[in-house]
């Protein structure tokens, strides 16, 4: 039994595989990041037309940027010329607060702005409190949860014994990984591991933190009319269950409703991702919920059939 246990870790490590390649240090304050493309360039770049993406690791997409067949370097491929340009500011492991604080930095030299949202995009953590303490330099409000995540490092994904026993296991056993990822949804489970319950804070619209992630997207919204930039958002889909009984769908599409009553307009791929896949699963691998290329491939022809670059 012993040996089938790592020979099925073996079989999970190596369809996990994750191809190192280029990329580059973009600060935001004391934090470094990686991002796909080089901030020198986008600063030196005199183009009238650029276009940034920001987003989370679906964004960053490793798992098909190294060969460039993330829908980010599709869209530079078909669109760039002389005139226009496109760069790919996404950070693995953020979320809005972060992509608020980029935007903060670059908004003297970009044109077009179009921000990747995700489920966990409404987890915040001290990285994501640190982004927040930038941004209030900037005229964003305070937010009090904030002291005590930076001052401990504790947040809703390690706050218990429980789920610090999970961040080990989760990083050190694919098999674990591949249960969790079953699990997960079963009620109460979800309670035990590091993930906080996010389909219940975007559906309670007066928790800390959907109000929150609001206010960012306002407040980008609000950097962008001044500064005179084009900016969208648009959520990737969970490509792991393309299916219209997937139980985030349901939580999307409400969240997207409040949305667009508060001002803030999210497009939804749903429906196109539906139609247009292969299969249901379009997951990178059967431990990694990030997009395939193919769904890359999807994405990138949404956004073209969507916008006008």
């Amino acid at each position: 039994v012993f040996i089938s246990l790592i020979l099925f870790e073996l079989f999970l490590y190596i369809d996990d595989y994750h191809p190192d390649y280029k990329q580059f240090s973009l600060l935001i304050g004391e934090n470094k990041y990686l991002v796909n493309d080089s901030p020198a360039d986008f600063f030196k770049d005199e183009s009238p037309k650029k276009t940034v993406f920001l987003g989370d690791s679906f964004t960053v997409n490793k798992v098909c940027a190294h060969e460039k067949k993330d829908f980010v370097n599709l869209i530079k491929k078909k669109y760039s010329t002389e005139s226009k340009s496109f760069y790919n500011f996404a950070i693995g492991g953020t979320g809005i607060a972060e992509y608020a604080a980029i935007l903060s930095k670059i908004s003297d030299h970009a044109q077009n702005i179009i921000i990747v949202l995700y489920y966990n995009d409404i987890f915040f953590d001290k990285n994501s409190c640190e982004s927040i303490s930038e941004l209030n330099n900037v005229g964003f409000r305070n937010v009090p949860f904030c002291k005590k995540i930076i001052q401990t490092n504790i947040d809703s994904s390690n706050d218990t014994k429980l789920k610090a026993v999970d961040n080990f296991l989760e990083t050190r056993f694919y098999s674990y990984q591949l249960i969790k990822e079953a699990l997960v949804n079963f009620p109460f489970i979800s309670d035990i591991y590091s993930r906080t319950k996010w389909g219940d804070l975007y559906l309670d619209y007066n928790s800390v933190e959907n109000e929150l992630f609001i206010d960012l997207l306002k407040f980008i919204k609000k950097t962008s009319r001044e500064k005179n930039i084009s900016t969208n958002f648009i959520y990737f889909p969970d490509v792991v269950y393309l299916s219209e009984d997937n139980t985030r769908l349901q939580t999307w599409k409400d969240f997207i409703s409040y949305a667009d009553e508060q001002g803030i307009k999210i497009n939804d791929p749903w429906e196109f991702f539906l139609e247009n896949s292969s299969r249901t699963n379009l997951s990178w691998s059967y431990t990694d919920d990030h997009p395939n290329c193919e769904a890359n491939q999807i994405m990138s022809i949404y956004l073209s059939n969507l916008f006008t670059f």
